[in-house]
Parts: C-alpha cells; sequence; structure tokens
C-alpha cells in the first residue's frame, strides 16, 4: 500500500456486492430469500466444490457450489 507525502493514506472505496474486492469472487445470492448482502464463512464446507455463506438479510446459513455453471452461450 502507498502512502502520501503527508502520510495520508490514500482512501480507496470499499468493496461492494457488485464490485468485489481483487481475488474474492463475486456476490452470491441467497437462495432463501434473493439477497445480495452475503459474507463468506469459509472457502470450504462439506464438500470441497462448495463455500459456505450466510446471509446478512435472512441471517440463513447456506452452501454454495463454487464452479456453478452460469449461462451457457448458444
Amino acid at each position: 500500500m502507498t502512502t502520501r507525502d503527508d502520510g495520508e493514506q490514500q482512501a480507496r472505496p470499499s468493496p461492494t456486492p457488485d464490485t468485489p474486492a481483487e481475488g474474492m469472487p463475486h456476490a452470491v445470492v441467497c437462495p432463501f430469500c434473493g439477497s445480495r448482502d452475503t459474507e463468506l464463512l469459509s472457502p470450504f464446507a462439506s464438500q470441497l466444490s462448495t463455500s459456505q455463506y450466510v446471509c446478512r438479510a435472512c441471517h440463513t446459513p447456506f452452501e454454495h457450489f463454487k464452479h456453478e455453471a452460469g449461462p451457457q452461450p448458444t
């Protein structure tokens, strides 16, 4: 992290669900309420192919497949 000459750190915008931090996964949608306000609890859940999340809106924990297939090109 770089600093200015006056010793203040440069302000960076905090990541939002639509703009994840570098190296972080995109926002995961809660399967229960549809909110994008979710938090990664663990990169590994009951299986190596899933991650554990919690929804901040409905407070429900859930697992998400890491490599879910998106829309396929036609």
